[in-house]
């Protein structure tokens, strides 16, 4: 399907049942939930984005979940309608529907009453009332993506609220996601008690940068963080939510321009986190 958001040409995006590796068949964390994008005049690899919800599956149900997915777009192509099949309801198959952002900018969640349009990699996830919360916590590195890995160069915004344990914050320019602490491709901004940190994760952690913040920060409080990406540059932007205490800022230049594109994400460690009022747009 050809959308006419997404850029100058706009952009196609494709559906299908099944998501595997290309490396070895095997079924990827995304299977049944990933739609794919590509600048409409672009020969080069698709991208990838969440469909707003992952359908049941049932062996057992004579359902063909997540066969051939439905896609519509709203007259301006920067929201899509995903229809599929899915094993739930009362007869054990019925079609659902679910809404996102068509992995365009500038792109907000609401977290009204549920995740659509997140994929989540361990972890216990709820939205509700605006704020999307990760209860389960431990060293996994929970983390839940959004966005489209087609994305450049971007301002994310968000507040974070530790609630217990370690630390929390947000994901620039991720991709790759599997379970695990360190297990995507990306820039990791987040908070602790004391610091802002910015690291890159592949695998392993390598710290960047780290800034304190005044009078520190205790759990139950949120902080805003704004995160700029613009070719290898970093920019890190953090402040109280609700006051007006001071603000922190800071800059780093990644030589190697580990990461050029992909989505966003949050994140906690060792702990429980909440996180409000999500924007991205474009920057540069």
């Amino acid at each position: 399907m050809w959308s006419p958001a997404g850029g100058p040409d706009g952009q196609l995006i494709l559906s299908g049942m099944r998501t595997r590796y290309t490396d070895g068949n095997e079924f990827t964390p995304e299977d049944r939930q990933a739609l794919f994008v590509k600048d409409a005049d672009s020969a080069g690899d698709w991208s990838w984005m969440p469909a707003p919800f992952k359908p049941v599956s049932d062996p057992e149900a004579e359902c063909s979940a997540s066969y051939s997915p439905h896609l519509l777009l709203d007259h301006t192509g920067e929201s899509v309608r995903f229809t599929t099949a899915t094993a739930s309801g009362p007869t054990g198959c019925m079609a659902a529907t679910g809404v996102t952002n068509s992995g365009v900018l500038p792109f907000q969640s609401e977290f009204t009453d549920d995740t659509s349009g997140w994929i989540d990699y361990g972890g216990c996830w709820e939205a509700a009332d605006g704020v999307l919360s990760e209860a389960c916590g431990g060293d996994g590195g929970n983390k839940a993506l959004a966005g489209s890995t087609r994305w450049t160069d971007y301002r994310l915004e968000g507040d974070v609220r530790i609630d217990s344990g370690a630390q929390g914050g947000f994901l620039v320019r991720a991709s790759d996601p599997r379970t695990g602490a360190d297990a995507h491709d990306g820039y990791y901004v987040g908070v602790t008690s004391k610091n802002i940190v910015l690291g890159k994760q592949d695998g392993s952690w390598q710290q960047f940068e780290k800034a304190g913040i005044p009078g520190g920060l205790k759990a139950g409080e949120w902080y805003r963080l704004t995160v700029d990406v613009v070719g290898c540059d970093i920019k890190v932007t953090g402040h109280p939510s609700d006051s007006d205490a001071e603000s922190v800022a800071f800059e780093y230049t990644d030589r190697d321009c580990s990461f050029p594109s992909g989505a966003i994400g949050v994140r906690d460690q060792s702990g429980t986190a909440d996180w409000r009022d999500i924007t991205v747009t474009e920057a540069g």
